[in-house]
């Protein structure tokens, strides 16, 4: 799993419980960042699956940090494939 910065890692890590399978890397914050430091992990470990997981770019104010949204696959126009 790859997340742009700490406090999502360490919620990540909370949420696992002490699971072992699982790496999280920090990608930073940014499309750039966050392409440049998967490719960089991605060229040197093979895995069979990635997940992103963040903020996606914005939240409302009111959102409090470590909130959970669970969105539809179509939602203002972006398509998850």
């Amino acid at each position: 799993m790859i997340v742009p910065i700490p406090a999502e890692r360490e919620a990540v890590l909370r949420g696992l419980k002490g699971e072992k399978n699982f790496d999280i890397m920090l990608t930073g914050i940014g499309p750039v960042s966050s392409a440049v430091n998967t490719a960089k992990v991605l060229a040197t470990t093979r895995y069979g699956l990635v997940v992103n997981a963040g903020i996606g770019g914005g939240f409302p104010p009111s959102w409090p940090q470590g909130y959970l949204s669970l969105l539809p696959r179509r939602w203002r126009g972006m398509v998850w494939l």
